[in-house]
């Protein structure tokens, strides 16, 4: 199966590239190089044992409300890849899924949501600054668009920053929110990618995490959202 499945390493400054090669070809790959520490691999595929082994009954009763709610559990036979192609007559999928992700954000402070939001980007920058260099700076061949996957993985780094600033600002238009999101994203990922990489008079790398924090502060302060705190 190895020889099938590709294996990425996530810190190889071409991953973007094989993933995307992947997807083109197999269709499949496993990926290396996450950070991910082992305990908790182990954890989670105990636990996906266990669920799979229930009942179908019991696992029947966590299916997801509709098709266009890509959540909970989906039963052998319910889906084919095929039918995407507009291929009809063929037989189901033979595989059994329980999908997750976020789904939106626990009612926190805001302002220490996008606080947390940063030092992680920080913190998952350091350990696959490799990773993120080639996301960011690829170039597909040929003027080729990036596959879907990518661009909606970055649209959701941009919502991880637009849910909060929709609490703060209540009251400004969407598409100004949605904007301003993204700037915000783009700042705190420049502050992180130049500091990391030492280019020009970036922040020394052993300050960033007081220099993204302090960004955010000012970032909330100009936007009238927090007052101005005097050094």
């Amino acid at each position: 199966m190895s020889e099938l499945v590709p294996v990425i390493d996530l810190n190889a400054p071409d991953a973007i590239s094989q993933i995307d090669q992947a997807c083109r070809s197999v269709g499949f790959l496993s990926i290396i190089g996450h950070g991910v520490p082992q305990h908790v691999i182990e954890r989670m595929l105990a636990a996906t044992a266990e669920f799979f082994a229930l009942p179908l009954d019991e696992k029947l009763g966590l299916r997801s409300p509709g098709p266009e709610v890509n959540r909970g559990y989906t039963a052998k036979g319910s889906e084919g890849l095929i039918y995407s192609l507009g291929v009809e007559g063929t037989p189901p999928d033979l595989f059994e899924a329980f999908n997750i992700g976020p789904d939106g954000w626990p009612a926190d402070d805001p302002i220490r949501q996008l606080h947390g939001f940063a030092a992680t980007y920080l913190d998952f920058a350091t350990e696959h600054a490799n990773l993120l260099r080639s996301l960011f700076e690829h170039r597909m061949e040929q003027d080729r668009p990036f596959p879907e996957d990518i661009l909606i993985m970055v649209m959701q780094a941009f919502a991880l920053m637009h849910e909060p600033l929709v609490r703060l600002l209540p009251n400004k238009d969407s598409t100004e929110v949605a904007l301003l999101a993204r700037m915000m994203f783009s700042a705190v990922h420049g502050i992180i990618s130049l500091g990391l990489e030492e280019r020009m008079v970036a922040v020394p790398p052993e300050k960033l995490r007081q220099q993204v924090a302090q960004f955010v502060d000012t970032h909330l302060a100009g936007l009238g959202i927090i007052a101005v705190r005097k050094a």
